[in-house]
């Protein structure tokens, strides 16, 4: 059984990674269409590279799934065109047993690219937007960390200075709220100890409003 388990495995990783690699090069060939609007912008040819490099995250995890369902597939009908499925069969090895290395492969790539979406994407996608955005359309920076502090430019002239954030708790510690008139005039300032997330919204504790 060890054998046919490294057998099974080895022709279903094949065809998963052929398959990866296929549905990423059609994902980028489609995608290269946005080259166009970068040249406009006179885009440099590294932050391009840089652009698609930080994107094969996001390439990955939107393809594994259709990667292992096809893969899966070809494998099976692979063993069966060659007759080996009845061979195995003959043998007195169920089509289930077959298929138990394919399922726990499946179930690691699974672990894996959830792994990948929780730590991996939200990185690499800030780092594409901010490619995007800064580099290539020439956007100011919507944050920008100082001294140990964060500045974020929201919408309308408010900007927003915050110490610290934890994204378990939900909250801001420390945050600061300026309003700016067109003329870019300070015309108000919030401050607030704490900033809680509740029901969908932010409230503040211990604020002040000069």
């Amino acid at each position: 059984m060890r054998v046919l388990n490294s057998y099974v495995a080895r022709e279903f990783l094949k065809q998963f990674f052929l398959l990866l690699l296929i549905f990423a090069g059609l994902y980028l060939i489609v995608d290269l269409g946005r080259i166009e609007g970068f040249l406009k912008h006179h885009a440099a040819t590294r932050d391009i590279i840089d652009y698609y490099l930080y994107k094969i995250p996001l390439i990955i995890s939107q393809t594994t799934a259709a990667a292992v369902l096809l893969g899966t597939s070809l494998t099976m009908s692979g063993l069966n065109r060659h007759n080996e499925i009845t061979a195995m069969k003959a043998a007195g090895i169920s089509i289930y047993r077959i298929i138990v290395p394919i399922l726990l492969i499946s179930a690691l790539i699974s672990l894996l690219s959830l792994a990948g979406d929780e730590y991996i994407l939200p990185a690499t996608n800030k780092k594409v937007e901010y490619i995007k955005k800064v580099k290539i359309q020439g956007e100011q920076p919507r944050s920008i960390f100082k001294n140990g502090r964060i500045w974020f430019r929201g919408e309308g002239g408010v900007f927003y200075n915050i110490q610290f954030i934890s994204r378990e708790r939900e909250l801001l510690q420390g945050l600061s709220i300026y309003y700016f008139n067109p003329d870019f005039a300070l015309v108000k300032r919030v401050d607030a100890a704490i900033a809680r997330w509740r029901n969908g919204r932010w409230i503040l504790e211990n604020g002040r409003v000069y």
